[in-house]
């Protein structure tokens, strides 16, 4: 048993004739306490591939929902083997459900990274339309909420103190202008962000960029439901579309969601629908722009590949927030 797992966990393997065979700790850019990586024996000597996810203390909400919903939502998430209780906190003992597909379209060329990212739009699109009415049965039970528009208040108010810092720091390619203007532009969204978000609503998992998607062969699953919740579902393919740079991708892959939905009836064609993919977009590029320069200052991103980044989500905020200027202000 290694002595580097929490003591409930090894708990749990030794009552229940589990085997360690190898454990070690992940190192990232994460949100949670601690994740590790597990390979272990069953009762059964079957070998098997494990991550036990040991939950900050603000996270709460990703143990609910394996709770209430892994059952019905068992395509898009890891198994569930153990709900544990440690001193440290709650902990997920999960499937290893292969590798993010950030990793795997980054060693593919463009043809196949073309198909992987339809492919991954094509399944998270059916999630939204397969639970469209479920979603709100599980709305008025009280097992999901509706996307609280104040966390977002709150994140964008520390994500831009984090692109502050670039800009003072000299990083990221970051300017005191760009500083200046992103702030105008928040007090103006803000405001407008509820009333914007208005639309048909499904369950949507609300933070499925593309290391928080893995892919195992040909099966795609989603980790991380710390922010799962009822939504419109532009929510979604906004965070989603974070990790694609390439222009030409991201708006195929719009173009992908958006004739899905129609094609399920969803009313995509009008400006409600554009406006609320764009005060998504908007909202969750900020937000993302931030975590960048968080990953930055922990060491787990290059200053050369911020300053890319960068530039490419600081367009998109001034092209986002000008066309919501035509359409909505």
């Amino acid at each position: 048993m290694s002595k580097e797992l929490p003591y409930e966990l090894q708990k749990w393997f030794a009552t229940r004739n589990w085997t360690v065979l190898r454990a070690g700790r992940l190192v990232g850019g994460f949100a949670a306490l601690a994740i590790y990586r597990i390979v272990a024996l069953s009762p059964d000597c079957e070998q098997v591939s494990l991550i036990y996810k040991q939950m900050a203390p603000d996270r709460s909400n990703e143990w609910t929902i394996y709770e209430s919903l892994s059952g019905a939502l068992h395509d898009y998430m890891p198994h569930l083997f153990a709900q544990i209780q440690d001193p440290d906190g709650r902990g997920l003992l999960l499937e290893d459900v292969g590798e993010p597909l950030k990793h795997t379209l980054r060693r593919s060329g463009p043809r196949a990274q073309s198909s992987l990212t339809l492919q991954a739009v094509t399944w998270l699109t059916q999630m939204h339309i397969r639970f469209r009415e479920r979603s709100q049965t599980w709305l008025r039970d009280g097992v999901l909420e509706s996307y609280p528009v104040k966390s977002s208040m709150v994140w964008a108010e520390e994500a831009l103190e984090r692109v502050a810092w670039a800009a003072e720091a000299g990083l990221g390619g970051v300017t005191v202008d760009d500083i200046r203007a992103l702030e105008r532009q928040a007090q103006l969204f803000y405001p407008q962000l509820e009333a914007w978000m208005q639309g048909p609503s499904t369950v949507t998992h609300g933070d499925p960029h593309l290391e928080n998607l893995l892919v195992r062969g040909q099966t795609l699953t989603l980790t991380d439901w710390e922010f799962a919740c009822v939504a419109v579902p532009q929510r979604d393919l906004t965070i989603f579309v974070q990790d694609i740079l390439d222009d030409d991708l991201r708006g195929a892959a719009y173009s992908h969601f958006c004739s899905m939905l129609r094609n399920a009836g969803w009313l995509v064609d009008n400006e409600a629908f554009r406006v609320g993919w764009l005060a998504c977009f908007f909202d969750n590029t900020l937000m993302m722009l931030g975590w960048e320069v968080f990953k930055y200052r922990q060491g787990h991103l290059a200053c050369a590949k911020l300053e890319v980044i960068a530039a490419a989500k600081l367009q998109w905020l001034r092209d986002a927030f000008n066309e919501l200027s035509r359409l909505a202000l």
